[in-house]
């Protein structure tokens, strides 16, 4: 597998990712977990998704980070 295809697999990852997240926000709208969801985990997955984002806080690492590795890597 060659970086251009690991970096393809990084983005389809980040879709999914906020696929996952469109489906959280609207299984818990308007239900006693929706504070809990909107407060821990979505920001938890968008913060791992990408760097730009509305939240004060990061994620040690994120999908961005991995890809610009690899672009780094290949630039070596």
């Amino acid at each position: 597998m060659d970086t251009y295809e690991r970096i393809e697999m990084l983005e389809d990852a980040r879709e999914h990712l906020q696929q996952a997240l469109d489906l959280i926000r609207e299984a818990v709208d308007d239900t006693p977990v929706e504070d809990y969801a909107r407060a821990y985990i979505i920001p938890t997955l968008v913060m791992a998704a990408n760097s730009e984002h509305e939240y004060l806080g990061s994620q040690p690492a994120n999908i961005d980070e991995l890809i610009r590795a690899f672009e780094g890597a290949d630039e070596d």
